[in-house]
């Protein structure tokens, strides 16, 4: 679990928009699960319309909207004592401090962690949703974070990994370096982008893959439309390292756009285009990447026929459930996805109606109290979904589907109760169950089941363990994630992993 690094700041109203002493802040990775876990509660029992759950990193900046409860801040957005126990859960934990008095900092170190796995067999994809994939039954890595920046100018941040089996390699794993505006961050970066209000998995865009580079400029503090509400944009490019597929490092071109017309919900829309790799067209002009966005030559067998996709989601917030309930609030969600489109401005559709094709499904709710959470999730995922392209290798990278775990043609129930017994111990089980080939009758059935814990020796260090157990009816014995070769034997799997953390 990632640590927190202070970066501080202030918000002020200037003419209904927002001027902040310190623009270029630090972005919170997805991969600070915790984090994003109570940010989730937060806005399921006091939601604000200045802030978005459905992309990932946000800004400390954009964070301080829930997590930063001083006076200002109070007359700017409101109070909600429910949350005061949250927020300053948060302050204690991260050092998450209302001001920054230094000009400049160099902190070389910030946090060190250490993560290992066992698992009862080789070649275990150590999580659902995102892990090493080793050849031997344990992994073990170390790594530390530090940061620097000069005043509001460029911040820059790196994680430094060490992985302590198989070839020892040192890595760079996450990096960003970054300048913040008004209203837009813009940054170089390797780290993981989510997209969706999904939990277990997101359609899309998902941290289901390890961390890339990407050129990111998103929305951190949102435009106000007036009536209409508040607006944010986002749009980013991706090139990933894949050595292991027929055309070799291809890109991804990512936009989107979300609307809060009110603090109880959010609409977003996002377009997907995976594209080039070696052997491929190359796209250098702005018409290219125009074209790519527009999916006018979709089909047609021409250099802009990508590897297009479109979704669109909804989150909606209800914390008055709290006075007909035990519960404090509940998020209800849920994220659709199409990988192709019937358009008239498409050269192979002109005099055709517009319709969205290959329907993908990701629904579910969240009730939560101010020390638990409660997690029902599903998903259906459409049979040409991720493999509607780049045969056989799909829409992937480094064989981990970039979207939803599970896969093409495929559905998942998901459960997870997370309860805070006190500060410092917390406990979780839950369990996803999933499908796969549904079309066919030789379907593989999957169930994941895994109970953990965190303890908080104090605000600086940290332990997480958990334990899952994995049961399939089939394996599939095809070598891409997208595509299924069922042999009609049966798999049980363990793994057992730890994250230990500190904050210097």
């Amino acid at each position: 679990m990632r640590i927190f690094y202070s970066f501080l700041f202030v918000l002020i109203f200037v003419n209904a928009g927002f001027c902040l002493t310190k623009k270029t802040t630090d972005d919170i990775p997805a991969s600070n699960e915790y984090l994003y876990r109570l940010s989730d509660r937060t806005m399921a029992i006091s939601p604000s319309k200045f802030y978005s759950d459905t992309f990932k990193p946000v800004s400390y900046r954009e964070a301080a909207v829930l997590f930063l409860q001083d006076k200002n801040y109070a007359e700017l957005f409101g109070a909600n004592d429910k949350i005061e126990i949250i927020a300053n859960r948060v302050n204690n934990i991260y050092s998450f401090e209302s001001d920054y008095n230094e000009f400049s900092n160099i902190v070389p170190l910030k946090f060190a962690k250490m993560s290992g796995f066992y698992s009862g067999e080789k070649d275990t994809r150590y999580y659902s949703s995102f892990g090493k994939k080793s050849e031997e039954k344990y992994y073990f890595d170390t790594s530390g974070y530090g940061f620097g920046y000069i005043g509001d100018v460029i911040l820059g941040a790196y994680e430094i990994k060490f992985e302590l089996n198989e070839n020892e390699d040192v890595e760079l794993s996450r990096f960003r370096v970054k300048k913040g505006f008004k209203h837009v961050g813009i940054e170089v970066m390797k780290d993981n982008i989510v997209v969706g209000p999904g939990y277990f998995g997101q359609l899309l865009v998902s941290d289901n893959i390890e961390p890339e580079i990407s050129v990111l400029a998103k929305t951190e503090i949102p435009y106000n439309w007036g009536i209409l509400g508040n607006f944010r944009w986002y749009l980013w490019n991706t090139w990933f390292d894949d050595d292991d597929r027929v055309s070799s490092d291809p890109k991804l071109l990512g936009m989107r756009l979300s609307l809060k017309p009110s603090k109880y919900f959010e609409i977003g829309a996002t377009r997907i285009s995976y594209y080039g790799g070696s052997g491929q067209p190359d796209y250098n002009s702005f018409k290219d990447y125009w074209k790519l966005f527009t999916a006018e030559d979709e089909n047609t067998g021409n250099k802009w026929d990508t590897d297009q996709h479109f979704g669109l989601d909804l989150s909606i917030y209800v914390p008055y459930i709290s006075k007909i309930s035990p519960f404090d609030g509940m998020k209800l969600y849920a994220e659709a996805a199409w990988n192709d489109i019937t358009a008239p401005w498409q050269e192979e559709d002109k005099g055709k109606t517009f319709a969205l094709l290959g329907d993908s499904y990701v629904f579910g709710i969240l009730l939560v109290r101010e020390n638990m959470d409660i997690r029902l999730e599903g998903a259906n995922i459409y049979r040409e979904t991720y493999a509607h392209h780049n045969y056989p290798a799909g829409y992937t990278d480094n064989d981990y589907i970039i979207g939803h775990f599970i896969g093409r043609d495929a559905e998942m129930l998901g459960f997870e109760l997370y309860y805070e017994f006190t500060e410092k111990l917390h406990g979780y089980f839950g369990d996803e169950h999933i499908e796969r080939n549904l079309d066919t009758d030789d379907k593989q059935k999957e169930n994941r089941a895994y109970v953990g814990g965190k303890y908080f020796f104090s605000n600086n260090l940290s332990l997480e363990t958990k334990f899952t157990y994995i049961n399939k009816n089939k394996i599939n014995t095809f070598e891409s994630p997208v595509n299924y070769q069922f042999e009609d034997k049966s798999e049980q799997n363990y793994y057992f992993n730890f994250e230990l953390s500190y904050t210097f």
